[in-house]
């Protein structure tokens, strides 16, 4: 989103039937990069001594479980796989599901943290979905809305104190 420079993913699934499914998404770093879980917030947060770092803040803390995954990661340097750990969101429930999640690249020196809060609207997430963005918390003077609808054709919603009917907005 320029131009503050940061990215929101939005992942929309809908499975072939209603039955329970287990869904990852997964965010994959440097191998030797650190990564940091906030259990309050759900948020993962790289922690390199040097250089830049990324957030990656889910828009629905509640709606996600946030996992470390071990698997093969891919040595750029040394051109090997090598073991790895990397951060996940698990959701595991029936029906279309979605995800959202906020990739926040921190520079360095910039102590900021993000938060999010999903704002609840008249439908569910999987019709069309709000986030509140707080881009400088603790402070909380830098706030951005982000709505998308998954209608073919979206009605008229109000998410925090904005309407919209238009499929996405951010403000």
């Amino acid at each position: 989103i320029k131009p503050y420079g940061f990215y929101i993913i939005s992942d929309y699934i809908v499975p072939p039937d209603e039955d329970v499914h287990l869904y990852m998404q997964n965010w994959h770093m440097d191998p030797y990069t650190a990564v940091l879980k906030d259990d309050g917030s759900n948020r993962f947060a790289s922690s390199c001594s040097s250089g830049a770092n990324v957030q990656l803040v889910p828009g629905d803390a509640q709606s996600v479980e946030p996992v470390f995954r071990d698997g093969l990661g891919f040595d750029g340097w040394a051109g090997t796989q090598r073991n790895d750990r990397y951060p996940a969101y698990k959701i595991e429930k029936g029906g279309t599901v979605n995800f959202d999640t906020i990739i926040y690249p921190i520079k360095p020196g910039d102590n900021r943290e993000v938060m999010t809060s999903q704002i609840s609207m008249d439908v569910p997430s999987t019709t069309a979905t709000a986030v509140k963005i707080d881009m400088d918390y603790p402070q909380q003077g830098d706030f951005g809305y982000y709505y998308l609808s998954y209608e073919n054709t979206p009605s008229l919603r109000t998410f925090d104190k904005y309407q919209t009917d238009a499929q996405m907005v951010f403000v």
